[in-house]
């Protein structure tokens, strides 16, 4: 009787941690809670015009505190924020003809002698999401005279968190980005980092994208104002859990040991 009792015990613990493994195991890809651009499920067309959640905006103190650290290096004594405009472009090739649709934004360089003008545009919530589970993640074509390119959020008390690239690859070719905006501290190529106590990444109205340039070699593929880049895709999406049925099924193999020692004995 205590041989069957032990025995029927511990298969039911071995059900069960199967079981555990089988319904945890999470999908591969989580859906995103928004996403722009090129391939995703908003075009930049449907975005930025009429009644869209993306329009041209100046950035945010953060980021001109954060550039004005590094302007010594860059022959620049101030950036200074400067209006910008965007328009969507079907197809806009980089220099190795590879063509995406964009969002491309211009702005001029007439700020002043010694000052290094710093535009941008920014994506505006409906509502006010959580955050600090999830991973922003864009790509950019930036001309070569580019300087730098900034991701900032703000939250709904108008609270800031900024990170800057200081030094944009500038081959006039497609490149791609991530940031997870629930990490406060510097993340990867964007060494430099900000932000305004009290910041709460949980109720965040706005992600604001944008880049500081003087002056580009590329002609702007609108045909307007002198300084221009481009920007492929947004996409805001959750962190997908690491695999655990690898481990589950580790935990599984040594109860079933257990059972089979108990069994023998």
């Amino acid at each position: 009787m205590r041989k069957r009792f032990l025995s029927g015990r511990w298969s039911a613990v071995w059900v069960c941690v199967v079981g555990v493994g089988l319904c945890m195991t999470p999908v591969a890809d989580a859906s995103p809670y928004f996403s722009i651009g090129h391939g995703q499920a908003v075009d930049w067309a449907a975005a930025s015009g009429s009644g869209g959640n993306v329009h041209p905006a100046l950035p945010g103190q953060n980021v001109l505190d954060l550039l004005n650290g590094q302007l010594p290096m860059m022959g620049f004594n101030e950036a200074v924020a400067v209006q910008s405009q965007i328009a969507p472009l079907a197809a806009l090739p980089d220099q190795n003809g590879t063509e995406f649709d964009s969002l491309v934004m211009e702005w001029d360089n007439t700020a002043g002698a010694g000052l290094l003008p710093v535009a941008g545009w920014e994506y505006e919530y409906d509502v006010d999401p959580d955050l600090s589970n999830a991973v922003i993640d864009f790509s950019l074509l930036a001309p070569p005279g580019i300087w730098d390119v900034y991701l900032e959020l703000e939250d709904m008390a108008g609270l800031t968190r900024t990170w800057v690239l200081p030094t944009v690859p500038q081959g006039g070719l497609w490149g791609n980005y991530a940031i997870q905006p629930g990490l406060a501290a510097a993340q990867g190529p964007f060494s430099l980092f900000l932000e305004t106590p009290g910041f709460d990444v949980s109720t965040v109205l706005k992600i604001r994208l944008g880049e500081a340039g003087n002056s580009v070699t590329l002609p702007n593929p609108l045909g307007g104002l002198p300084v221009w880049n481009a920007w492929d895709h947004l996409t805001v999406r959750p962190i997908v859990p690491e695999p655990i049925t690898s481990t589950l099924g580790v935990m599984g193999l040594g109860m079933l040991g257990v059972v089979t020692r108990r069994r023998v004995g």
